[in-house]
């Protein structure tokens, strides 16, 4: 990485919030112009699907707060 790109880096850490998030949500936008539109499709269904699931009852949500207790859980007990 270079100097420039790493003095750059610092700056912008330096601005407020409000900023950082303007910026990280300009960067990530500009990445996902580049992703083929089928997978786009495909996920915008997907998310639809899992909605349709959690407002009809078909499936209950589960809080972050178990998932990321049983996800821990299961690395512990990977070699």
């Amino acid at each position: 990485m270079s100097t420039d790109l790493k003095e750059l880096a610092r700056e912008l850490a330096a601005l407020p919030v409000e900023s950082r998030a303007f910026l990280l949500d300009q960067l990530w936008a500009s990445l996902n112009n580049s992703l083929d539109p089928k997978i786009d499709a495909a996920w915008l269904e997907e998310a639809e699907h899992r909605w349709e699931g959690l407002v009809s009852g078909e499936v209950e949500a589960v809080p972050a707060e178990q998932v990321m207790k049983d996800a821990r859980a299961t690395l512990r007990t990977c070699p």
